[in-house]
C-alpha cells in the first residue's frame, strides 16, 4: 500500500478531497469514500452518495472506481459517479471512462463495458447485464458540475431517486410518491438550501405526494 484516504461529509454540504497525485474530488452531502493507491492501480471505492472527480492520466496504474454495481475505470478525464439505491450514474464532462457492470471476480468482460466520452451520460442499474447510453436530450453531463454551485439538477427523475438524493442532502428522511397509476418524471434545478422549498411546491408541479 502506497497512499490510502478515507473521507465522509455530512447532509447539507459539500466537501473537496485532494488525492496524492495532484487529482481531486468534490463529495457530495451525506457521500463517503475509501481510496487505496498501490504500485499497479489507484482504487476509489464510493460507499454512497456522489463524487465528482478530477483524475490525473497514469497509464501504468489505472484510476478505478468501485461503486457497487458498476466498475468505472479512468482513461483520463473529468466526471462524475452517482450511487443510487438500484442504479450507478456516471457523467463524462471531458475525457474518456469505461463502464461496466462490477462482477465477483472483477475479470475484465469487454462485450459488457461501454465506453463514455465528452457529454456521455451511462448507467449500470441492478437489472440489467450492460450499462445503457442514456438519451443526450434527456440527460446532460454538464449537470454533475451544478454540485459545484450548490444545487442538484433532476432530469426525468423517477420519485424514488428524488426521494433518496433529498433525503441525503436534507440528512433526514423525504419521501416522494407517485398519485395513482401516474408514472412521473421531475425535471429540476434545486438549491441546496432551498430543499425545503421545493418539496413545499412539488406536488403542485408534478402527481406526487410528498412526506416528511
Amino acid at each position: 500500500m502506497l497512499w490510502q484516504l478515507a473521507s465522509a461529509v455530512g447532509s447539507g454540504s459539500s466537501k473537496r478531497v485532494d488525492f496524492e497525485d495532484g487529482g481531486s474530488g468534490l463529495l457530495g452531502a451525506g457521500s463517503a469514500i475509501e481510496v487505496r493507491y498501490t504500485s499497479r492501480e489507484r482504487r476509489l471505492t464510493l460507499l454512497r452518495g456522489e463524487i465528482l472527480l478530477d483524475v490525473t492520466r497514469d497509464t501504468r496504474r489505472p484510476f478505478v472506481v468501485d461503486s457497487g454495481l458498476a466498475k468505472v475505470t479512468v482513461l483520463g478525464t473529468r466526471f462524475a459517479v452517482q450511487r443510487l439505491s438500484d442504479r450507478v450514474r456516471v457523467s463524462v464532462v471531458h475525457g474518456r471512462v469505461r463502464l461496466e457492470k462490477m462482477s465477483g471476480s472483477e475479470k475484465e468482460s469487454g462485450e459488457a463495458a461501454i465506453e463514455l466520452t465528452d457529454g456521455d451520460v451511462g448507467e449500470m442499474d441492478g437489472r440489467s447485464d450492460r450499462p445503457a447510453l442514456l438519451k443526450t436530450g434527456w440527460y446532460q453531463a454538464g449537470d454533475a458540475l451544478a454540485l459545484e454551485r450548490g444545487q442538484i439538477v433532476f432530469r426525468q427523475a423517477t420519485p424514488s431517486e428524488v426521494s433518496e438524493t433529498l433525503s441525503r442532502w436534507r440528512g433526514k428522511p423525504v419521501r416522494v410518491t407517485a398519485l395513482g397509476d401516474s408514472h412521473p418524471r421531475i425535471n429540476a434545478v434545486v438549491q441546496v438550501n432551498g430543499i425545503d422549498d421545493f418539496l413545499a411546491t412539488l406536488p403542485q408541479a408534478s402527481r406526487v405526494r410528498v412526506d416528511q
